[in-house]
């Protein structure tokens, strides 16, 4: 995902490393085991890097309780992925829903799989919280980033599966 004006930094964090990448309007990927690109950036992209990475590192060792980010609305696509995205990232923290509810909230009831498929494709890992979708019988379903990564983000949030 390589992309001029970006800047990007990797952190360390309980979940292991995650890549981040932000340009001029805020924040546009947070990435599992990925390599941080040499790129060159403004000032306001370093700027949406650094609150990006306080906020998800507090977030991550449990001293922070919400992911206030500014998101850049270029990070996040249109039609029914973005709609997937946005009905995802209204589920609060403490909270789980299931693939067919999004799809519902997405104004497709019977397309669930084709919500895991928009959010296994989600550029903002943790921020827009896929780990709080579940499989319809209560299991966890699938995770980009590995289930024990979705386990360890449940449980951050009071939830256990």
């Amino acid at each position: 995902m390589s992309a001029p004006g970006l800047a990007w930094r990797s952190i360390t964090t309980p979940l292991g490393t995650l890549t981040l990448a932000a340009g001029a309007h805020g924040l546009r990927a947070v990435l599992f085991d990925e390599s941080t690109p040499t790129t060159d950036a403004d000032a306001r992209a370093a700027g949406h890097l650094d609150q990006a990475a306080a906020v998800l590192t507090a977030y991550l060792t449990g001293a922070g309780a919400t992911l206030d980010i500014v998101i850049d609305p270029a990070a996040l696509p249109g039609g029914f992925a973005g709609r997937v995205l946005a009905a995802t990232a209204a589920v609060p923290r403490g909270r789980t829903t299931s693939y067919r509810e999004v799809a519902e909230a997405a104004g497709s009831p019977n397309a669930a799989r084709a919500a895991g498929q928009a959010l296994g494709a989600n550029p903002l890992a943790v921020v827009v919280p896929c780990h709080r979708v579940l499989a319809s019988d209560g299991g966890l379903g699938g995770y980009t980033g590995g289930l024990e990564r979705k386990r360890a983000l449940l449980a951050l949030e009071g939830v256990t599966v």
